[in-house]
């Protein structure tokens, strides 16, 4: 796909109702290099408390070959560390919080 490619006028309906700015702003992301990420655990206890936030589309993101995502087992720890100490708070169980 090029930016040649793209016949879609700006607010036109479209298959994946993306505007022409979002085709190019995909278009380009995909030509670049995938960024490095390491997600701070107060961005996922934000997309745990707001399933409509810009965390919550952060972690959305995860898979789609945009970002290379990096993680350590101390850091696992402690996102399930957190994520426990405030479980009551975020109206999720035990074991809710051990499948994440």
């Amino acid at each position: 796909m090029s930016v040649e490619n793209i016949n879609i006028k700006q607010g036109a309906d479209n298959r994946f109702g993306l505007s022409l700015i979002a085709y190019i702003v995909l278009y380009i992301l995909s030509m670049m290099k995938p960024s490095q990420l390491v997600i701070d655990t107060n961005v996922i206890i934000a997309a745990l408390r707001s399933k409509r936030g810009a965390s919550a589309k952060l972690l959305s993101l995860l898979g789609t070959g945009l970002f290379d995502f990096h993680l350590s087992v101390p850091l696992v720890l402690e996102y399930e560390e957190v994520i426990l100490r405030q479980r009551a708070t975020l109206d999720l169980t035990y074991d809710e919080v051990s499948d994440f």
